[in-house]
């Protein structure tokens, strides 16, 4: 979750964390490339980590997750969750999230992406199978996901990494997947010139001063996107269908051509999709989708939160739909929603905040992530499944659903913060997720190691008690 930071608290006390806060960001234009299995991949998860809550127009961190003294004072009530039933027939991969675009944590013009090395994620892949094994390729099959696939990227260069993932696929007998950076890194196709593309802070059409990240240290990136403006939804549905989409479906049928078909994972259309606030002002956008949506200051929504969320929803299938037209198979199309556990919503409210859930969620909650032309997909970085994704999936008929990024426990340097791998695993293959995209932390740890390698040898994987 991206959401605004500073380093000065305010009454009431949020719990004390038990994380670090990541190191500051070094202060270049453009971050380090980070490929995949170091330590550094702390800094790129902890969105999906930290939350902070403006109070009194300050803000307060409050890391929820691990502290003694973090409690909800509302009631919840004990749900049982039954698992969802997985056929034989049921293909489930364990992926691994590849980092191959250094994302430039500021809001300066063009940005150039690295090349991909190919050489270097083979070298990574070859150490993964060597450690882990492939899984039969008929229940359980390790695979590898590159991103983010930015708008940054020129469309050759978008085509240029998907054509080399597939061939890695083919050579070496493991699945390969593709994550879809959405709406932050977006500078390059000049789009953010014009006002009408940028999110707004008022009905009079105040351009938002730029997104902001959480990726370790405060940082502004481009302008929050207004996901649909007329060339926005162009642009994007072009990129999507004609260039993400229609490579990936060349590779597909490449590898149909070879009996391999089951080799390609699936894509993950979105980052923690979600409408951001401003950066300076900390005012929650939306209004320049709102007015291209009919509404003015005269004429406003009657729940202004529900129309920014089926906004974010919208675009998420704007994506879908565009990658399904190109080819690539709805099974195989996944969205993805950071939304913060309701839990911790609740224990705030007891601390006085004044914004609804949805805000708190940047218009994002767990049911955005569903829609008609992809499976759901999800950020959890917890030792267990929130329970309303759980509740969520079983209002939606029990569909295939994604972890598309998480880890078992916090994305912290100190192994503490991890643990529990495979009751982890299990709340998730188990209850029907059939990809499971792990971001790179703990993941190396003799517990997380011994978990994968269960999952891949097709032997049962046990939960943990709620």
């Amino acid at each position: 979750m991206d959401a605004p930071q500073t380093p000065t608290p305010t009454a009431p006390p949020a719990p004390q964390s038990s994380v670090p806060i990541p190191p500051a960001i070094p202060t270049k234009t453009h971050w380090p490339l980070i490929i995949v299995m170091t330590v550094v991949g702390l800094i790129i998860v902890g969105g999906g980590i930290y939350f902070y809550v403006q109070t009194n127009s300050q803000t307060t961190l409050i890391d929820f997750f691990h502290s003694p003294n973090a409690t909800s004072t509302t009631p919840t009530t004990s749900t049982t969750t039954t698992p969802v039933t997985v056929t034989n027939t049921t293909l489930q991969y364990l992926t691994f999230q590849l980092f191959t675009y250094a994302a430039p944590l500021s809001a300066a013009g063009h940005d150039t992406p690295t090349p991909l090395d190919k050489k270097s994620l083979e070298k990574i892949i070859d150490d993964k199978v060597k450690n882990l094994g492939r899984g039969d390729g008929t229940a359980r099959q390790l695979g590898f996901i590159i991103g983010p696939l930015t708008l940054n990227h020129t469309d050759e260069e978008l085509r240029g990494q998907i054509r080399s993932m597939f061939e890695i696929a083919e050579a070496k007998n493991v699945a390969v997947g593709f994550h879809i950076d959405d709406s932050m890194f977006w500078q390059n196709r000049g789009l953010t010139k014009d006002k009408k593309n940028i999110e707004w802070l008022d009905w009079q059409g105040t351009p938002n001063t730029g997104r902001e990240l959480s990726w370790g240290a405060r940082a502004k990136i481009a302008p929050q996107m207004c996901f649909n403006s007329t060339a926005v939804v162009s642009e994007v549905s072009r990129v999507a269908r004609d260039v993400i989409g229609a490579e990936i479906k060349k590779g597909v049928d490449r590898l149909k051509t070879s009996g391999k078909e089951h080799l390609f994972a699936g894509v993950i259309a979105g980052w923690e999709t979600q409408i951001g606030p401003d950066f300076e002002t900390k005012k929650p956008l939306g209004y320049c989708a709102l007015t291209n949506r009919g509404f003015s200051a005269t004429h406003p929504p009657a729940d202004i939160d529900r129309e920014r969320e089926l906004i974010v929803q919208e675009f998420i299938e704007l994506w879908t739909k565009s990658l399904m037209d190109a080819g690539v198979p709805k099974e195989k199309i996944y969205s993805h929603v950071g939304a913060p556990p309701r839990k911790l919503y609740d224990m705030l409210k007891t601390q006085g905040v004044s914004f609804g859930f949805s805000e708190f969620a940047h218009f994002a909650p767990v049911p955005s992530a569903f829609g008609k032309y992809h499976s759901p997909g999800f950020s959890i970085y917890d030792r267990r499944v929130p329970q309303e994704i759980y509740d969520e999936l079983t209002k939606n008929g029990n569909p295939a659903w994604a972890l598309a990024e998480g880890i078992s426990g916090n994305p912290s340097p100190d192994p503490k913060e991890q643990g529990g791998w495979e009751g982890w695993l299990a709340g998730l293959f188990n209850h029907g997720a059939t990809v499971v995209n792990v971001f790179p932390v703990g993941t190396d740890s003799v517990a997380a190691t011994t978990a994968f390698k269960k999952f891949l040898l097709g032997e049962k994987l046990v939960e943990t008690a709620r």
